[in-house]
């Protein structure tokens, strides 16, 4: 082509062009037997990386999904192929058909071209029988369509003439194939009626035979039972029962008798429940209530972590275990009941959700994380056989739920020991624990290096052997945390079901706090840090009306941002108030344990000497604590609700900006849950009184999982017990016993010889003296004073002379011994208290010192 000078080319020019370039060198290439080849090298070579790289997929490489897909695809080539070849042939077939030869000679016409005459003829023959066929079929069909018509006709004339028949020589019954007009006139005929008044009851007649064979003919089209029944409701009202007519209704209606519908009430139409749907319903009603029990899932706190079916809108749970291990838990409890693991699957309701990835549990307790790191390891490397802590608590307990065992209170399984493999002792395993790390930074305000420390997870390599004992170590560790867990847990469950009218349970907890927001916000406000937060502490209280547990909903909140035992109070004392005032005057508190809120000397302390000052009418009240790590419950699910409802109202645009229009807005969209609004004066009145007060350390506080305050003494025990309502000595850790004056302890010389020691320190603390420290516990008597050396003590050689009588000492008693000091300076005798290992025989008696401890 010519190149026009000055004349720029069009874009469909430009691709003429270089399509006709391509043309041009394809041509060249196939005509050249090198370059050819080369091609076909170049494309070979091009198709091997591509099918290297999975650009190109073979078969083999190919998932289930693409290999569909493909083969879809080859199926759609192959039969667009085969009908364009068939297309093609066509064409050809009448292309030859239809085409004249070039001369008439005969020699010249094609070989497969039949010009027969005979042939035309007879296909025309053919044809036109065909036609005639097909029209005498049509014919034949329509006179039959006829015939049928007027045998159904003359059948039904002949079946009324008969009825009529009937009719005329018995006028009891009237057949209800005739029409409303034909049985009005035979009524009217049978009858003697006024001529005048013969038009108004026909009329009326024709009504109510019109209506009445309009309601039957409806019946009878109606498909379902459920819609055949509701008529029948319909029809079936006061009116007809007044005239009496019910009998009559079903005779005329021919109503069928049904006993599976409850047509009590037609709006709300329902199946009846059966024997087997109401069984149904129980169990159902039972998994429910057992999936939704604080050891089997735990409830969600986010505001966004909740689920909507059915316009039902409820708060997430996940679940603590595997479905199986909760359907063998649930079957534990229930042994009674058979079910199928299947029926119990379906009938986990739609808000209880096993845990997944995106949900997974970022607040997990650190003894049960890694004691599962261990069995893990232990379990790839082919030395035990359960492969969780779930089912080393199988194989050593008799029933993994079961508090006693778990404690190793059980005498079947107290000394039962997890089962190993053969396995190389000398083998290295690796596995991964939670420890704490001590790390440097350096403070740029001081210009100095301080030190922190931080928790991360940490690989190890050890033998197998030493990874087994480091188990074996930790097995009693995690077997008293699982037992302390599962007690709380089934002790709270028992107090629910056993509760009087006249006593409640507080479950309490704060909710994180709710950070202020407006509908739109600048840049400079959203990143910085003027957004005010507001405290809010949510309580979930139980009571008992009549025969039913009835739970309430609390959620205080306050501007100060304080969470301590004087916010606490003040955040407790409306809700306090408002039950005691209402007759309740026994108490039980449960929360979990942090030790900066609810576990420490300043609750301790208050709720021994300044509780029953602020509420009087409580004769009795406990505070109970969650084990460590295991302590979400139905509190957070309402911190949970009242932050998302807050968040939904800023998205459809209103600002939430202070306090006040916080507190309405949740007042307005939450009318389940009760607010109390709580001043910073509040919590700075009990602050003031916690200030003064006279604080007392235990020394085992993260030990303690109950307290309760008998007058000025409170009893720490180290798990709950509410089977005896009066005081007990179940669980006891010790007590601290607060006093206004402190009483004197007592001189040697006041020594009873003929009491048992325990009788001699009953009543030690009814006596006072100011300068006495008997408030604090034994540790801190001695805490400061200089620890004893083996020199300072010594025996002489003559026999030690005993107080008590020498024969009544037996195996198992408790006595004080009294040894001579070395040291004269410091004091003349160190007394020890001792258990008796043995008789006494030949003037000797074998003792085993005891620890000093709380």
């Amino acid at each position: 082509m010519s190149k026009r000078k000055g004349v720029k080319k069009s874009r469909e020019e430009i691709l003429r062009e270089k399509r006709e370039r391509e043309r041009e060198r394809r041509r060249k290439i196939r005509e050249d037997p090198v370059k050819k080849e080369e091609q076909k090298e170049k494309e070979r070579q091009k198709y091997m990386k591509q099918k290297q790289d999975k650009i190109k997929k073979t078969v083999d490489d190919m998932t289930p999904r693409e290999l569909r897909q493909i083969r879809k695809k080859w199926k759609e080539n192959s039969k667009n192929y085969r009908l364009k070849k068939k297309r093609a042939e066509m064409e050809r077939s009448l292309l030859e058909l239809n085409t004249p030869p070039v001369s008439s000679d005969e020699e010249n016409r094609p070989a497969n071209v039949d010009v027969s005459i005979q042939r035309q003829v007879g296909r025309k023959i053919a044809n036109r029988n065909k036609v005639k066929r097909y029209r005498d079929r049509k014919n034949a069909e329509r006179k039959m369509q006829d015939l049928k018509r007027k045998s159904e006709s003359y059948k039904k004339k002949y079946y009324r003439l008969l009825e009529k028949t009937k009719q005329e020589k018995n006028h009891k019954t009237i057949d209800t194939d005739l029409t409303p007009l034909t049985k009005v006139n035979m009524l009217l005929d049978a009858s003697q009626i006024e001529s005048s008044k013969v038009e108004e009851v026909k009329k009326s007649l024709i009504f109510g035979e019109v209506v009445q064979q309009q309601l039957v003919n409806t019946y009878q089209e109606l498909k379902s039972d459920q819609k055949k029944q509701i008529f029948k409701k319909i029809l079936d009202g006061k009116v007809i029962k007044k005239y009496k007519l019910r009998t009559k209704l079903s005779t005329v209606m021919k109503f069928r008798k049904s006993s599976n519908f409850d047509n009590k009430d037609i709006s709300s139409f329902e199946r009846k429940k059966g024997k087997h749907t109401q069984r149904t319903e129980i169990i159902k009603q039972k998994i429910k209530d057992f999936l939704e029990q604080e050891d089997n899932s735990r409830v969600c706190p986010g505001k966004k972590e909740f689920v909507k079916k059915n316009k039902v809108k409820k708060q997430k749970r996940f679940l603590s275990n595997t479905l199986k291990n909760l359907y063998h838990k649930f079957l534990h409890a229930y042994p009674n009941l058979k079910m199928s693991y299947k029926f119990f699957c379906l009938a986990r309701p739609f808000y209880i959700k096993p845990m997944r990835v995106c949900d997974r549990d970022t607040c997990k307790c650190i003894t049960h994380a890694n004691m599962e790191l261990i069995i893990q390891s232990l379990y790839v490397n082919n030395v035990v056989f359960g492969k969780t802590p779930n089912d080393m608590v199988k194989d050593i307990c008799c029933s993994s739920y079961a508090p006693d065992c778990l404690l190793r209170k059980c005498k079947n399984c107290e000394n039962a020991k997890p089962h190993f493999k053969e396995y190389n002792e000398n083998d290295i395993i690796q596995y991964f624990q939670w420890i704490y790390l001590k790390q440097n930074y350096f403070n740029k305000k001081t210009q100095t290096v301080k030190q922190t420390r931080k928790i991360a997870k940490q690989p190890k390599e050890v033998k197998a052997s030493e990874l087994v004992t480091i188990f074996m170590k930790n097995l009693p560790i995690f077997l008293s945390h699982e037992g302390r867990i599962s007690h709380q847990h089934q002790s709270i469950s028992e107090l629910k079901k056993v509760l009087k009218a006249n006593e409640i349970i507080i479950h309490c907890d704060f909710s994180e706090n709710y950070s202020l927001k407006y509908a739109e916000e600048i840049q400079s406000f959203h990143f910085g840090g003027a957004r005010q937060q507001i405290s809010l502490h949510t309580v979930v209280v139980y009571s008992k009306d009549g025969s039913n547990t009835v739970t309430k909903s609390y959620c205080t909140l306050s501007e100060s941002l304080h969470h301590g035992p004087a916010a606490i109070w003040a955040h407790l004392q409306p809700i306090l108030k408002e039950y005691t005032e209402n007759g309740i005057d026994i108490i039980h508190f449960l929360s979990d344990s942090p030790a900066t809120q609810y576990r420490n000397k300043q609750m301790f302390s208050f709720i021994t000497n300044h509780f029953m000052e602020h509420f009087p009418e409580v004769k009795n009240v406990s505070w109970n604590y969650h084990e460590a790590g295991h302590g979400k419950g139905a509190p957070d699910g309402i911190g949970g609700v009242c932050k998302r409802t807050a968040d939904r109202i800023v998205a459809q645009g209103k600002d939430i900006s202070n306090f006040e229009s916080l507190v309405n807005i949740l007042g307005e969209c939450c009318p389940g849950i009760v607010f109390h609004v709580i001043n910073s004066k509040d919590i700075d009145t009990f602050a003031s009184i916690i200030d003064k007060q006279s604080l007392l350390a235990f020394k085992g506080t993260l030990k303690v999982h109950q307290v309760k305050p008998v007058k000025k003494k409170l009893w720490l025990r180290s798990l709950s017990c509410f089977t005896c309502r009066d005081f007990c000595n179940h669980f006891h850790l010790g007590s601290l016993v607060y006093k206004d004056v402190s009483s004197s302890a007592e001189s040697d010389e006041d020594f009873d010889e003929d009491l048992p020691l325990s009788d001699l320190f009953k009543n030690k603390s009814a006596e006072s003296d100011e300068d006495s420290d008997e408030d604090l516990p034994l540790s801190d008597l001695f805490k400061n004073k200089p620890k004893i050396k083996f020199s300072d003590v010594y025996s002489d050689d003559e026999a030690p002379t005993c107080s008590y009588p020498s024969s009544r000492v037996k195996t198992g008693d408790y006595v004080l011994i009294s040894l001579q000091s070395a040291n004269k300076k410091l004091v003349d005798y160190y007394r020890y208290v001792a258990v008796c290992q043995s008789d006494y025989e030949d003037g000797e008696i074998k003792v085993a010192f005891l620890k000093l401890s709380d």
